[in-house]
């Protein structure tokens, strides 16, 4: 076991620093912690809106969170990686049933448990070495 980089919760003096090296656009880091060899970092979608799953309609009223979800990202110094984010939904008015919507991302596939860019990792390093 590797010591700690950080001991504690990370301070968040330059979140844009991580925000590039995570590689993904539109959020805000809310926290970072390294426990053991392992990087969890807790992000918020800066987008307002998503779009109606049954009519496709642009909607932006907010209507709370789903529950967090983990998703394994690529390592940072060499460290395992996972993102938490707990992904918004939004109200459509235009439905007698009050539909709501979750806010789809992306950077992730929906029920999915690693990020688009861990999952192109895995497949590439599983066909490399029969590359010619």
């Amino acid at each position: 076991m590797n010591p700690p980089l950080f001991k504690t919760k990370m301070s968040m003096t330059n979140p844009e620093f991580f925000i590039n090296l995570l590689g993904i656009d539109n959020i805000e880091i809310i926290n970072i912690e390294q426990i053991d060899d392992e990087f969890f970092i807790y992000v918020s979608s800066i987008e307002e809106h998503t779009n109606c799953h049954q009519c496709g309609k642009k909607i932006n009223c907010f209507h709370g969170s789903v529950p967090e979800i983990k998703l394994r990202h690529l390592p940072i110094f060499k460290l395992k990686t996972y993102i938490i984010i707990k992904p918004k939904r939004y109200l459509c008015d235009d439905h007698s049933n009050k539909t709501t919507t979750t806010q789809k991302l992306s950077w992730y596939r929906e029920r999915s448990t690693v990020t688009y860019d861990y999952e192109n990792h895995i497949l590439l390093s599983m066909i490399a070495p029969f590359k010619m």
